[in-house]
């Protein structure tokens, strides 16, 4: 896949094309091809932002859709299972995440875990 080949282009949806960078080192909060991601794993969107478990960074980052302004929503970057809001979480590979519109629903592998997210 285009993910898996490290080539900095998604085409989510036939109206949506958004370009970001795919590093295999770095976690980068910024827009468009300045921000990066470490395997991005999986994807889930509510319409207007994309969610992206980044397994590799042990994060979920958001898009916004219109403008390509990626931030990190949760997680530190470091390994743990740690419960908390913000950056002061900690995930241990995140590798799946859905939403029902109001919540993130994300599958914390290696901590054997359903994480909701509100």
């Amino acid at each position: 896949t285009v993910l898996e080949q490290n080539q900095p282009i998604w085409n989510l949806y036939s109206c949506i094309s958004l370009t970001l960078n795919i590093s295999h080192t770095r976690s980068t909060d910024a827009t468009g091809t300045s921000a990066s991601f470490n395997y991005p794993y999986a994807i889930t969107t509510d319409g207007t932002n994309l969610y992206v478990a980044d397994t590799g960074n042990n994060k979920i980052r958001k898009v916004v859709i219109s403008s390509g302004v990626v931030t990190t929503l949760a997680g530190s970057g470091s390994i743990g299972s740690t419960d908390a809001t913000g950056t002061s979480a900690s995930f241990y590979n995140p590798n799946g995440i859905t939403t029902d519109g109001t919540k993130l629903y994300i599958n914390d592998l290696f901590n054997h875990k359903i994480r909701v997210m509100e």
